[in-house]
């Protein structure tokens, strides 16, 4: 479904074809796209025009998506950001939602995913969209001991085998309750479960 008023989106991606790809995409939608291959050209712009939502890509040469949050989140706070991060990028995923990170895109990138969160963010303000809770120990409220202390380690971005290394375990049983917590907050990626770890904190 189209947007009924042009919202503007700022889209930072070092692959051309990736730009391109993410600009018909929304624009075919009404969304009001500017396209960047880099941080520092985002922000300029950034500096001159209004922007209702930006979107990067972590690992960028020259300024990374982590920069560019860190950048935007001074000056302008109320900006919602979205992530764009690989498969490899949990420990970075963690760091990024501390430093308020609205929400994260995995790659490769998703047209229907993209769309939703694109319209969520832009036509909701951030601040008033309430996850579902998830309460236990003040967090979660289903996990088991075990569960817990792997979920801990998977905050601090631990693998399988870093988390089994510590907890003395086989890395198929730390697997066993890395599933069971993905079940359990019904959480397609590790990215999904961190993003609806920190968004319950706020």
């Amino acid at each position: 479904m189209k947007t009924s008023v042009s919202k503007r989106v700022c889209f930072v991606d070092d692959e051309a074809d990736v730009r391109d790809a993410v600009e018909m995409t929304l624009s075919s939608q009404g969304y009001a796209v500017r396209s960047f291959a880099g941080g520092q050209e985002c922000l300029t712009h950034l500096e001159q025009q209004a922007c209702d939502l930006l979107i990067t890509d972590i690992r960028m040469p020259s300024m990374d998506g982590m920069t560019l949050l860190s950048l935007v989140r001074q000056r302008r706070p109320d900006l919602p950001v979205i992530l764009v991060t690989g498969v490899g990028d949990i420990p970075m995923a963690v760091r990024a939602m501390k430093m308020g990170a609205a929400d994260f895109l995995e790659k490769p990138l998703r047209r229907d995913e993209l769309l939703c969160k694109v319209q969520m963010f832009t036509n909701h303000d951030p601040s008033q969209v309430k996850p579902a809770p998830i309460i236990h120990r003040g967090i979660f409220m289903d996990l088991t001991d075990s569960e817990w202390e792997v979920m801990r380690l998977i905050l601090q971005g631990k693998t399988s085998k870093e988390i089994a290394d510590l907890q003395g375990r086989s890395v198929r049983t730390v697997e066993v309750h890395r599933a069971h917590i993905m079940k359990k907050y019904h959480a397609d990626s590790i990215v999904d479960l961190l993003n609806k770890y920190w968004s319950s904190l706020r």
